[in-house]
């Protein structure tokens, strides 16, 4: 999956295009490669599960080119931090300061960060290359 993100990044930028047939190959790994709650018992199947529907979410961005599609990837980043969120601090759900210690949450707040810079990146209409995409691009995380 990190080798399709960064070929999404890639085509993002401009500097490859999208080959149907090589999505559907991905596509067609992505059932093998995503964990299934039933075999994983681990705290991080969630978060394996929420990233892949991101990467999921990308693709159908990037081979639709749809603003929808887009947003949808970006709500499913924030729900996943959410997520993350939640766990890594054990919060309760029916705590009344729950989606304030959400919003603070450092993961949170990195993620609306990032978002944000999105939004600015785009609203500013700035081209999209490997050089502008650098500055809302997550690092990268060791394989």
């Amino acid at each position: 999956m990190h080798q399709w993100a960064e070929r999404l990044w890639s085509v993002a930028a401009g500097d490859a295009a999208l080959d149907v047939q090589e999505l559907r190959a991905v596509q067609e790994q992505w059932d093998e490669l995503v964990p299934d709650h039933d075999d994983f018992d681990s705290p991080f199947t969630s978060a394996a599960l929420d990233a892949a529907v991101v990467l999921v979410c990308a693709t159908d961005a990037a081979a639709s080119s749809s603003a929808e599609d887009a947003s949808n990837a970006g709500y499913q980043a924030m729900a996943r931090s959410d997520l993350l969120a939640q766990e890594s601090q054990n919060m309760h759900p029916q705590d009344p300061g729950l989606e304030e210690k959400i919003r603070t949450h450092p993961l949170m707040q990195t993620e609306l960060h990032r978002q944000a810079d999105v939004l600015a990146l785009l609203e500013a209409g700035t081209e999209l290359t490997a050089t502008s995409l650098a500055s809302i691009r997550p690092p990268a995380k060791p394989v």
